[in-house]
């Protein structure tokens, strides 16, 4: 991975470049599509995703100043002259990437956490990185991306798994937060984020 401080700056410089820009200036980076280059372009192919997610950040700022219209997918069909179809494709890709853009410090920090290439990912990938639990099983992934020989396969007791799952459900800190989604889903990601990098020092060795 680059020196983080340099992902920092490719940000920095992205988020400069773009603040102010009007929708017409902005648009010139709106026909940004992924594709895979060679190892020598990663930096170039990440300014590129970095400032479209930057563009879709100050876009919806620009598009409220200059046209005091909030919704995206209204603006391109009525100031743009987008059919419907290309607006409401246009109009999620740019709050995926906005919504991206918001959690870009997050994503920095995972990505410097487990050792994983921010330049690797797509930017669908970056928003997914946002959450550390996925980072955690990117690098596990590529840790294991040669397939394990059929002889070589583990066969896990599935009777015993269902059996744990089981006591889970009986523990007392589940009762006690079974009513709230929300706290049981952020209790099982750090329980999961727990056992993910176990597995990963483990395989390590």
């Amino acid at each position: 991975m680059d020196h983080p401080e340099n992902i920092r700056k490719i940000i920095r410089d992205s988020k400069r470049n773009m603040v102010g820009s009007t929708c017409n200036e902005l648009k010139i980076y709106l026909d940004f599509v992924e594709k895979e280059i060679i190892e020598d372009k990663k930096t170039e192919l990440f300014i590129a995703r970095i400032n479209y997610i930057c563009m879709a950040y100050c876009f919806r700022y620009a598009m409220e100043r200059d046209y005091r219209c909030k919704q995206i997918c209204k603006f391109l069909k009525k100031i743009w002259q987008y059919d419907d179809g290309k607006a409401k494709k246009t109009a999620n890709k740019l709050n995926e990437a906005r919504r991206t853009c918001i959690k870009l410090e997050d994503i920095v920090n995972n990505c410097i956490q487990c050792n994983l290439d921010i330049r690797d990912l797509t930017i669908k990938e970056l928003y997914l990185a946002s959450n550390l639990s996925w980072t955690l099983k990117r690098k596990a992934e590529i840790r294991t991306q040669k397939k394990v020989p059929v002889d070589e396969l583990i066969e896990i007791d599935q009777i015993s798994f269902e059996e744990t799952l089981e006591e889970i459900l009986e523990k007392p800190w589940y009762s006690q937060a079974r009513g709230n989604p929300q706290l049981v889903a952020n209790l099982l990601n750090r329980l999961s984020n727990h056992v993910v990098n176990e597995s990963i020092n483990y395989s390590s060795k």
